[in-house]
């Protein structure tokens, strides 16, 4: 299946992401980020973006890139967050 090769290839993504220090959520080449800081969601998408770029050789698609404030609920892959924190799903 297509996700378990991603899941396999972007695992070194994971494991820097964790590094750094991130909050994030993954589901195959989907990704969230979580922070009280709008610059600092910048950075780390910045961060992110040369990782994938030098190492895996690969690109954001930026046209889906969104940023949210925190305090707003967010749906992932019909997964709902609230401040960063997981609080149902449909």
């Amino acid at each position: 299946k297509m996700s378990e090769w991603g899941d396999i290839y972007l695992h070194d993504l994971d494991q820097f992401i964790v590094e750094q220090g991130g909050d994030y959520v993954r589901y195959a080449d989907n990704i969230i980020f979580f922070s009280k800081e709008k610059n600092q969601i910048e950075n780390e998408f910045e961060t992110v973006k040369h990782f994938l770029k030098n190492r895996l050789n690969l690109t954001f698609n930026i046209e889906n890139r969104y940023i949210f404030k925190i305090e707003n609920r967010v749906t992932f892959m019909g997964i709902f967050f609230k401040h960063g924190k997981f609080i149902g799903y449909y």
